[in-house]
């Protein structure tokens, strides 16, 4: 016991032989840990996003490859079509869709402004996507083509403290009524939606029927987000493979037709699907036009390896004063 007390003090007596050199390196040592700690963090942070859905391991987001001519990419939309596709399948728990009209005008009780975060769904989204209702909601929260389910700040935002059920909303001149009200979704989700009205809705705010029936017969045309919850133990690259057959049988003569406007024999069209886990939306996904843009993975990397390299200089540089002491 004698001994150890002795070399703590002969170390300490050491190090106050250069006090500014000493301090200097223990302020320096400490800044780095507090900021790889920080950083840490910070990318633990990134990484949970979405994680508060339930069952949010088997919750996946359908995303299309898309080749026309010679160019190819990845985006985060889809057909409208694939969600019954996707319904058919006894490999699915359920699946839902997420339709962006983009940004309107809204009105509710004489008072006008423009909204971004209106969406359009199907009505079982609670059933993927796990929202908690706060009035309303239960079985079905969108039972008609003219509900919609509105947040619990929306509904504050917009309604005070009044009652928001059976209020009405318009929007781009479609009018609909509040059915439900859900509590906000975290910050770290990808989506955050003021409003959720009924998919069948669609009908009503695309006022052209040919353009209509395109929208919801084709599968050239992506325009919406499909999520889908699988049943436990799927293979869902196994899964998304048998899909991606079953289409190109449903979607054989469409795309004859649609070949048929491409002049250079090297040119193509096609459309495959790829499942990409929910949690890897914000942090991983390289898919384009995402409902709200994420981070960049290789931001985080360097972030974290920036800070393992303070960190070890500045270890070396106390080490270096400590020896010199």
């Amino acid at each position: 016991m004698f001994s150890v007390w002795f070399h703590i003090r002969k170390v300490f007596s050491d190090l106050m032989t250069g006090k500014r050199r000493t301090i200097f390196s223990l302020v320096s040592l400490s800044a780095a840990l507090a900021l790889c700690v920080f950083v840490l963090l910070y990318a633990r942070y990134e990484s949970s996003w979405d994680h508060h859905f339930k069952d949010y391991k088997r919750i996946y987001r359908f995303s299309s490859v898309v080749l026309v001519g010679k160019s190819q990419g990845l985006v985060s939309l889809t057909p409208l079509p694939l969600n019954h596709l996707l319904a058919q399948q006894e490999e699915v728990e359920a699946s839902t869709r997420i339709f962006t009209p983009g940004n309107g005008l809204i009105r509710i009780n004489n008072q006008s402004s423009f909204e971004n975060r209106f969406f359009l769904a199907d009505s079982n989204i609670s059933d993927v996507l796990s929202l908690k209702w706060v009035y309303g909601g239960g079985g079905n929260a969108l039972p008609d083509t003219n509900s919609v389910a509105i947040s619990l700040s929306g509904a504050h935002r917009y309604f005070g403290k009044s009652n928001p059920i059976g209020q009405e909303v318009v929007f781009n001149d479609v009018r609909f009524v509040v059915t439900a009200v859900f509590d906000n979704l975290p910050v770290n989700t990808h989506l955050h939606p003021e409003f959720i009205g009924s998919l069948d809705a669609i009908s009503l705010l695309i006022k052209d029927k040919k353009a209509l029936e395109d929208e919801l017969a084709s599968w050239m045309r992506i325009s919406c987000y499909t999520y889908v919850k699988f049943k436990p133990g799927v293979d869902v690259d196994a899964f998304t493979g048998k899909i991606n057959l079953i289409k190109d049988e449903v979607s054989a003569d469409e795309l004859a037709a649609v070949k048929q406007f491409f002049n250079s024999p090297g040119d193509n069209v096609a459309i495959d699907f790829v499942a990409e886990p929910i949690s890897d939306i914000h942090f991983l996904s390289k898919a384009e036009f995402p409902i709200e843009k994420g981070i960049k993975f290789a931001y985080i990397a360097i972030f974290v390896s920036l800070a393992f390299l303070i960190l070890i200089f500045a270890g070396i540089n106390f080490v270096h004063t400590t020896e010199a002491t």
